[in-house]
């Protein structure tokens, strides 16, 4: 199976999403002009078993948790769909 990265819609330029469920910061300039590398998020299960992972906007100091099977969804099968 081919791993497709896409961007996600309305973290663009920040997130990128797999379709194997994997979820990774994208490598950019920081506030002060620095490198930030991208890496990959940390998932973590919760109590139904779901994977979910914390995702912040570029100006909010806040993280958010999002379901790893909704950002797939959103990203490349929707894509997917749109483009038959």
């Amino acid at each position: 199976m081919v791993e497709l990265w896409k961007e996600l819609e309305g973290h663009v330029g920040t997130y990128l999403v797999s379709n194997t469920g994997k979820v990774e910061s994208k490598a950019r300039l920081g506030a002060r002009n620095y490198f930030v590398v991208g890496k990959p998020k940390a998932q973590q299960f919760n109590s139904s078993g779901y994977l979910r992972v914390q995702l912040r906007l570029k100006d909010d100091l806040k993280a958010k948790g999002y379901f790893v099977h909704r950002l797939v969804a959103m990203t490349i099968f929707i894509l997917c769909l749109l483009r038959v």
